[in-house]
C-alpha cells in the first residue's frame, strides 16, 4: 500500500478512524492490570473471572448478531486457551508481586520474543530492527530490575520471573491462535475469541480447584471490578484493536500499541504510587523503544 500524507487522499479518513479505534482499544486494555489489583482476590480467581465475563459478553454479542455458534475450531481454541490461561496465571501474580505497570511492561516483551522465535524456529532473517529491539529491551530490563537485583525482595524477584514467563506464554498463545485461524479460515476472529475465552476460563477454573481456591468472590466490589475487566479489557479493547489494525501501517500500529504499557505505567504511578529511580524510568523507556521496534520488525515494510 503506497504511503501518503495525513491529508493526501481518500484513505486518510479511513486511517484516522482505524487509528482512533486502535488507540481506544489500547486505552481499554491498559486498565487490565489496575483492575486485577483493585479486585482484591487471589490471582487465579481474578484471571478466571476476567475471561469468564469476557466469554459471557462475547457469547451474548454472538447470540444477538449471528443467532448461532460454530461447532468448528474448538481443538485449536482449547490449545490457545491453555496457553492464554498460563499467560494470565503468571501475569496476575506478577501484577500483585511487582506492580501493575512493570508487570505489563514485562508481558509486552512478547513482541521482541516473537521476533526471536521467528529467527530460531522459522529461519526468518534477523534484520537490524530485531537486533536493535533486542538490545534496547535487554538494556532497559537491566536498568529497570537487573541493576538492583540483589537488593530486591524475594517475592519481587519471583514476580519479575513471572512477568518474563508471561511473555513466553503470551507468545505461545499468539502462535497457536495464528495456526488455529490458518486451519479454520471461515471462523470469524470474534467467535475465535469467544471460544478461546471459554476454554481459558475452564482451564483456570481447573487450576483454581487444584490450588484449593474457591472461585466465589468476597464482595460486590470484586464482582463489579472483574466484570468491568472482562467487558473493557477482554472484549471491547481487543475488538477495537482488531478492527483498526488491518488498515494501518506498521509504524503507526507500533506507536498506538505502546499506549497500553505506557498508560499502565502511568496508572501505576497515579493510583498505586509506583516508586522508581531515574535509571529505572530510563530502563522502562528503553523497553518501550524495544517493543516499538519489535512491532515494526515483525511486519513487512510498506504493508499494514
Amino acid at each position: 500500500m503506497p504511503e501518503s500524507g495525513p491529508d493526501s487522499g481518500p484513505d486518510s479518513g479511513l486511517h484516522s478512524g482505524a487509528a482512533l479505534s486502535v488507540a481506544a482499544g489500547a486505552f481499554c486494555i491498559s486498565f487490565a492490570a489496575p483492575f486485577v489489583a483493585w479486585a482484591g482476590v487471589e490471582p487465579t480467581v481474578s484471571a478466571f473471572y476476567r475471561v469468564f465475563f469476557g466469554a459471557l459478553f462475547l457469547g451474548l454479542w454472538l447470540a444477538v448478531r449471528q443467532r448461532r455458534f460454530s461447532s468448528a475450531g474448538w481443538p485449536g481454541s482449547l490449545l490457545a486457551g491453555f496457553f492464554f490461561a498460563l499467560d494470565l496465571w503468571f501475569w496476575h501474580r506478577s501484577i500483585l508481586w511487582v506492580s501493575p505497570g512493570v508487570a505489563t511492561l514485562l508481558a509486552n516483551l512478547q513482541v521482541v520474543l516473537m521476533g526471536v522465535i521467528g529467527v530460531l524456529i522459522y529461519r526468518e532473517a534477523a534484520g537490524w530492527r530485531l537486533i536493535a529491539a533486542l538490545l534496547a529491551a535487554l538494556t532497559g530490563l537491566w536498568l529497570l530490575v537487573g541493576a538492583d537485583w540483589g537488593l530486591l525482595e524475594p517475592r519481587y524477584r519471583i514476580g519479575v520471573v513471572y512477568g518474563a514467563l508471561t511473555a513466553f506464554a503470551y507468545a505461545a498463545y499468539l502462535m497457536t491462535w495464528k495456526l488455529s485461524q490458518a486451519g479454520n479460515a471461515g471462523l470469524a476472529p470474534v467467535e475465535r475469541l469467544f471460544q478461546v475465552s471459554l476454554c481459558c476460563a475452564a482451564v483456570l477454573w481447573l487450576f483454581g480447584v487444584l490450588e484449593g481456591n474457591a472461585v466465589s468472590l468476597p464482595s460486590q466490589q470484586s464482582l463489579m471490578v472483574l466484570a468491568a475487566c472482562g467487558l473493557f479489557c477482554q472484549v471491547l479493547g481487543w475488538l477495537l484493536i482488531g478492527r483498526g489494525i488491518p488498515s494501518l501501517p506498521a509504524s503507526m500500529i507500533g506507536l498506538l500499541l505502546l499506549l497500553q504499557p505506557s498508560l499502565s505505567l502511568l496508572w501505576d504511578k497515579w493510583f498505586f504510587g509506583l516508586q522508581a529511580s531515574l535509571s529505572q524510568w530510563l530502563g522502562a523507556g528503553l523497553v518501550l523503544v524495544g517493543i516499538y521496534i519489535g512491532v515494526i520488525a515483525r511486519r513487512p515494510r510498506g504493508r499494514p
